[in-house]
């Protein structure tokens, strides 16, 4: 059990003890995010092909890959230092439509066993609330987090119109082809292994 002090820099009161000391540690993009963190509403599922055969009865569930979903992070400061620089982080991460978020990476004890999300997305981030924890009023603020998960390319094979060889080859044929220079009409041969021209 981690001691605190029970009046903090700023005049705002804190809680005297943290019986969750360490739980509530949050690291986003590497940094660590002030006060207290909570992970709310997330989950690892399978993707569900929604594929239907109509006049069939019963259930055979295909899945395919990982289902990315969106949770909440909630944060929580009690002193102005620590309100001063959740503020700094929160503004890093505001929307924008000038451009694309891009994904961070993200750790904290409530997720720790789930080992494929390491990397989120905010997409979204509230205002600051006031609210009661451990029985002192704290400040908090909530980022809305999008389980980023890395798409396999998929190669496309190129495919060939058996119509447009033939066609080419009968334009090349046409127009005397596009043979190699040593069998086009005027061209020499190539000189031999001494460097004479054959013939010469």
């Amino acid at each position: 059990m981690s001691q605190i002090p029970s009046v903090a820099p700023g005049g705002i009161n804190a809680p005297s003890f943290d019986p969750l000391f360490g739980w509530d540690s949050c690291w986003l993009n590497g940094e660590p995010l002030p006060g207290k963190s909570r992970i709310v509403g997330c989950h690892l599922a399978l993707k569900l092909d929604k594929k239907k055969m109509s006049a069939t009865d019963g259930s055979n569930p295909v899945f395919h890959g990982i289902n990315p979903h969106t949770f909440f992070l909630d944060c929580v400061v009690w002193t102005d230092d620590d309100l001063e620089k959740l503020r700094k982080i929160s503004a890093k991460y505001q929307p924008s439509t000038k451009q694309q978020p891009i994904p961070v990476d993200i750790s904290h004890p409530q997720i720790m066993h789930l080992d494929q999300i390491v990397n989120v997305v905010v997409s979204g981030v509230s205002q600051f609330d006031f609210v009661p924890e451990l029985g002192v009023m704290g400040r908090k603020i909530r980022f809305d987090l999008h389980h980023s998960l890395p798409t396999k390319g998929v190669t496309k094979k190129k495919v060939i119109d058996k119509k447009q060889v033939v066609a080419s080859e009968r334009e090349n044929a046409a127009y005397g082809g596009n043979a190699l220079p040593e069998k086009q009409a005027g061209i020499a041969s190539a000189p031999g292994p001494t460097g004479a021209i054959p013939g010469a």
